[in-house]
This record gives structure tokens, sequence and C-alpha cells, in this order.
């Protein structure tokens, strides 16, 4: 097991369940910054974004976008 400190900062949390090969994910990123611009929020890309693996999940990955502080 590994664990990882994310520094104290707000992220956008967002739930992807299917498939996970690369266009998949990519085409979640590019609806989910969709989403944040519409609302306001602007991704912080010199940030690390995380994805995490659910276990007993299936295909479930949660995907966290670190927000540009305002």
């Amino acid at each position: 097991m590994v664990e990882i400190a994310l520094p104290p900062r707000e992220y956008a949390v967002y739930n992807h369940a299917g498939e996970v090969g690369r266009a998949e994910m990519d085409e979640t990123y590019f609806l989910v910054l969709q989403q944040l611009r519409r609302q306001g929020l602007n991704h912080d890309s010199d940030a690390c974004s995380l994805e995490v693996f659910r276990s007993g999940k299936g295909r479930e990955r949660a995907v966290h976008l670190p927000l540009k502080q305002t």
C-alpha cells in the first residue's frame, strides 16, 4: 500500500465509472474541466492531480483535480 499526503488546498473530486483506457479518461478530464469552468472554477495545472482506484468497485476511479487559489 502506498500513502500520499495531499497538500492542504481545494480539490474538485469526480467519480469515473466505466472503461479506463486513455481515451475514456481523457474524455472524462475534458468534461470535468468544462464543468469547472462553467461553475467559475479553474484547474491548477501546475499542481498534481490524483486518480484513486477504488478496491472492489470494478472500474471506478475518483479523480482529484486541484483548484487554483482565489
